[in-house]
């Protein structure tokens, strides 16, 4: 999307109960997210707009859970590269937990975290940490023969930052890998974990 179809949206997070907020697309550190550039303005379909990651971030402020104005919004998934300082931003403006990359992230790897992540959200409704603690048990390497780390973090308002450094994880043809390619302990089963202190 745009930033201005992303922030007109944010207008009704709150009416509709809102939880959870996933972005996924391109990030970097020095230019947090990129956004596509408004079609009556761009050159082209590929051209994108950098917004300032303060410009994103206050948006959150009205809306997040643990905002003075009490807001709905527990979690937000920035599902792009070099995301932690948006992250951090994002706590800042009282975001209770916010998932997010320290490096650049492979597709593969990002789109396997989204989906065990969900998939443990789906079994423990709420418990983001569990979740994000269940995923990176899911990317456990089978095959890193591209050998590249991504570090995926969990900014949390009960304290420090957790890390977590899964190798790229591909099937044997090297697309992300399905259930069909896990190790039997490896498909969608809740892990059964002491809940967080």
């Amino acid at each position: 999307p745009t930033f201005q179809m992303f922030s007109d949206q944010m207008f009704s997070v709150k009416q509709k109960n809102v939880r959870i907020v996933h972005f996924s697309g391109h990030g970097s550190t020095k230019d947090g997210l990129l956004w596509f550039e408004d079609p009556a303005s761009a050159k082209s379909a590929m051209d994108s707009a950098k917004v300032s990651i303060h410009s994103f971030t206050q948006l959150f402020e009205p809306v997040a859970a643990g905002s003075a104005e009490g807001g709905t919004v527990e979690c937000v998934f920035l599902n792009a590269c070099e995301s932690e300082t948006v992250g951090e931003g994002l706590r800042e403006c009282g975001v209770p937990y916010v998932v997010c990359w320290r490096t650049v992230v492979q597709d593969p790897s990002a789109l396997l975290f989204a989906r065990a992540f969900y998939t443990a959200l789906d079994h423990e409704p709420r418990n983001y940490k569990l979740a994000f603690i269940q995923a990176t048990k899911r990317m456990q390497p089978i095959n890193c023969a591209q050998g590249s780390l991504d570090v995926v973090c969990f900014l949390s308002k009960d304290g420090p930052i957790e890390v977590h450094e899964p190798r790229n994880y591909f099937s044997k043809n090297g697309d992300v890998a399905d259930d069909a390619d896990l190790p039997n302990h490896m498909h969608h089963l809740p892990l059964h974990l002491p809940p967080p202190a």
